[in-house]
């Protein structure tokens, strides 16, 4: 989707009226022997002689009325159960992410970023249409490319659309891009890493993905395999300056060719009626088929599945399975009216807001016997659209959903002129673990926050899935549209289950960044432990519960279970109140093991008194002490009188030898009472009208 989509469709070209089963045609057009490229290498030669950079902007394209078929009622699988619908402000919180670190930041040179990512058992690999950036599991940095640098193989001078996956079961890592938008040069870039390190050698194919069919060119790729064959889906469309959509195409690609490096044959589907169809990543080594899934109706809530069929050395096929639908009365809008109406913080008026894409679908994967599918709709209320996360669980071999549901909030915020979503969802991606839990991935958006990646998760047995968790806030208003009128994000998230255990998640999504000469777009990486049980923190037996302001106290701790690299213990105070809602920092320690945490509490800390209670947190991962201890603020210069009461209550004994003249205002170190005991002999003249003020001016703590 990197140049011009500039549709120009009606409802009307897209009705087929009944569409019947289909004998899709399994055609071989071209053998392809690969490049072998080393990522290294690679980066060497683009050090030596970097690129110009261009801005590369997927340019404006008019709001698109996606494709709506008729199904055969035969065929469709209506789903008769309730919704389970997981509103943010309701449901129960998630794990909060036990990693996380920023991946590619914008370079501007292209909106929007189509984010994307895959991790193995050491790396985690950012693929977007600006760079390819290589880090460690913990952020480090290893090596970042341009997207044209890495590849030797294309044949225009800018690639698009980038997709990358982990196969846990090859230990490899397979990336798609695309070369030649609008144009009779159009292909399917194919990397294969030879290994499970994304910083070796590469086995690259070049498709073309017009064989016979001049004039129409390759878009929006999607990607799933199985034990046998990696499939691309995408979109072939028409030249300028109709870029008419005209038909969907699938490359299904056999396995050991590629794994082995050596000259392989795939397998071209051509699929009229459907638009974007997702073929899913089957998640076991076992499974002999492949399904699909597209949208189809979203007047009539219809799903499409498809399957592809048969083992090497077969020739693979594809066969129709049915219609899931959820009814009309759970249709979704058809499209949106305009850009730039997902709304952000500062937003202005309803066309400065964020371009939230449409309701294709996103991906796929099929895990324990069950078909997970993903993708964004809209729904409409007053006149206000809101981008809707949709989620269906599917038999893969009947059609029938087993249950679906969405991730949506109704609420509606006015603007004063105009109002807005309270809460907008977009560009959704779904991971299914060994443990059968859900996690989606998704852009958020709401005029109280800039544009942020969040994230929901669902661990198998629970009713629903959880509140959204914010993982990484925006940090300033994002409006970037280069010579177009759209605020381009996008056009992807990913979700993925980390292949070191298969249990634990892994999210990318976008997030708007501080800019420095322009508005940025910036990616993010989080970890997710779905049953994780922290690491715990209590706090020990304290010398005193008295804390005298500006001065420094040590705060034991001891800890059960294991703290990552980077981690800091913070001592936190409540307010007099025992209130943590804005808790105060009294110290930190940079540690992954215990100890005392050297802590002052600030003069400025007020009222002082009793109240006060202390606790200690963990930033890596993230946890809270299971104790709190109450404790008592005595600021420096406190004013004693009589109505304080405890610690402040001490005695000061004053001895002269000759007579004491307290004239003026005195101060001294005790509290509530003051005795001035003259010594024998002497006495204490006190003048009229004399002034006593006791003060807590040293310690007594």
């Amino acid at each position: 989707m990197k140049n011009i989509l500039k549709l120009l469709l009606t409802l009307g070209l897209f009705s087929f009226g009944h569409v019947s089963a289909q004998n899709y045609v399994s055609v071989q057009t071209q053998t392809v022997l690969p490049a072998v490229a080393d990522f290294k290498q690679q980066v060497s030669k683009e050090i030596l002689s970097p690129p110009e950079l261009k801005i590369e902007n997927k340019r404006l394209k008019d709001k698109m009325i996606m494709p709506s078929y008729d199904a055969p009622i035969d065929s469709v699988r209506l789903f008769k159960g309730q919704a389970k619908i997981s509103l943010p402000q309701v449901a129960v919180a998630p794990p909060a992410p036990s990693v996380g670190f920023v991946g590619l930041i914008d370079n501007n040179t292209s909106i929007p970023p189509d984010v994307n990512g895959a991790v193995g058992p050491n790396h985690v690999m950012t693929t977007l249409n600006t760079e390819i950036k290589i880090q460690n599991k913990t952020g480090g940095a290893v090596s970042t490319i341009t997207d044209n640098g890495f590849w030797t193989i294309e044949e225009t001078v800018s690639v698009y659309d980038p997709k990358i996956l982990y196969d846990p079961f090859t230990q490899r890592y397979y990336f798609i891009d695309l070369d030649g938008s609008s144009s009779a040069a159009t292909n399917i870039l194919f990397g294969v890493s030879q290994t499970n390190d994304p910083t070796g050698a590469w086995n690259q194919y070049k498709f073309k993905t017009n064989n016979g069919d001049p004039g129409i060119w390759f878009d929006f790729p999607s990607v799933g395999y199985n034990k046998d064959w990696i499939v691309v889906s995408g979109n072939m469309f028409g030249d300028a300056p109709s870029y008419t959509f005209n038909k969907v195409k699938l490359f299904v690609i056999k396995k050991s060719d590629v794994l082995a490096g050596i000259a392989t044959t795939p397998t071209e589907i051509s699929v009229t009626p459907g638009f974007t169809i997702s073929p899913a990543v089957v998640a076991d080594n076992t499974t002999t088929t492949i399904p699909l899934i597209c949208t189809w109706n979203n007047t009539t809530g219809q799903y499409k599945v498809f399957q592809i069929s048969g083992v090497p050395p077969a020739v693979p096929t594809l066969s129709d399975v049915g219609f899931p639908s959820v009814g009309a009365g759970n249709s979704w809008s058809e499209y949106t009216p305009s850009y730039n109406q997902a709304p952000q913080l500062e937003m202005t008026d309803e066309f400065n807001g964020m371009d939230d894409g449409d309701h294709r679908m996103s991906n796929a994967v099929l895990k324990g016997g069950k078909l997970w599918a993903v993708h964004n709709s809209w729904s409409i209320s007053s006149g206000i659209f809101r981008g809707v996360v949709r989620w269906l669980s599917i038999n893969p071999t009947t059609a029938a959903i087993n249950e679906w549901g969405k991730i949506e909030d109704t609420g509606i915020t006015n603007m004063g002129n105009f109002s807005v979503p309270t809460n907008s969802f977009s560009y959704p991606s779904i991971a299914v673990n060994n443990n059968e839990d859900v996690m989606i991935g998704f852009g958020h958006h709401s005029p109280t926050i800039y544009g942020t990646a969040s994230y929901v998760l669902r661990k198998n047995g629970d009713a629903s899935f959880s509140s959204v968790y914010q993982y990484k806030n925006g940090t300033n208003k994002y409006y970037k549209t280069y010579s177009g009128s759209a605020n381009r994000w996008g056009d992807y998230t990913m979700t993925m289950v980390d292949p070191s255990n298969g249990s634990d998640f892994w999210v990318i999504g976008e997030y708007a960044d501080t800019p420095t000469d322009s508005d940025k777009w910036a990616t993010y990486w989080a970890k997710i432990i779905p049953n994780v049980v922290l690491p715990s923190i209590t706090l020990g037996s304290m010398p005193s519960l008295n804390l005298c302001a500006n001065k420094a106290y040590a705060v034991p701790f001891s800890i059960t279970g294991s703290f990552n690299a980077g981690n800091e213990f913070r001592t936190q105070i409540s307010n007099d109140l025992g209130s943590f809602g804005s808790p105060l920092q009294l110290g930190a320690l940079s540690s992954v093991s215990a100890g005392n945490i050297s802590s002052t509490v600030p003069n400025t800390l007020s009222p002082g008194g009793t109240g006060y209670v202390l606790r200690i947190v963990s930033t890596n991962p993230v946890s809270t002490s299971t104790n709190t201890v109450n404790v008592t603020v005595i600021p420096q210069t406190r004013e004693i009188n009589s109505s304080t009461v405890a610690p402040f209550e001490a005695t000061e004994y004053i001895n002269n030898s000759g007579s004491l003249n307290l004239t003026g205002t005195r101060e001294f170190k005790a509290g509530k009472a003051i005795t001035l005991t003259p010594t024998m002999g002497n006495s204490i003249t006190i003048p009229q009208n004399s002034v006593f003020t006791a003060r807590i001016v040293t310690c007594p703590y």
